[in-house]
């Protein structure tokens, strides 16, 4: 696979930092395509992309190698800090219903 730069309007060429989607747009791969060269479920794909998951290290390994970088070349979503606040409906089917 050919090396993908980005580049700077008055700098030049940067360091590449892309976004997993926009990587993969660039490769021009599908989701079903990335999942397969990656080893993953394509829903796994799916929830990374649009940050519902974040992904293991292993599953992100795997999306970076599968399309030909190193997985510190990507920005990866970032987990939020908290979780919102949904009371008691949060907890509902684990056997462990709190209310404050």
């Amino acid at each position: 696979m050919e090396r993908l730069t980005r580049w700077s309007p008055r700098r030049g060429p940067i360091s590449p930092l892309w976004t997993l989607e926009g990587l993969r747009a660039a490769r021009a791969v599908s989701i079903t395509e990335l999942a397969t060269r990656a080893g993953v479920n394509p829903s796994t794909v799916i929830r990374v992309l649009h940050g519902v998951s974040y992904g293991t290290p292993r599953v992100r390994r795997a999306l970076a190698a599968a399309l030909g970088v190193d997985p510190d070349a990507i920005s990866w979503p970032e987990p939020p800090s908290h979780l919102p606040d949904k009371g008691p409906a949060l907890l509902r089917g684990r056997g462990d219903l709190v209310i404050k």
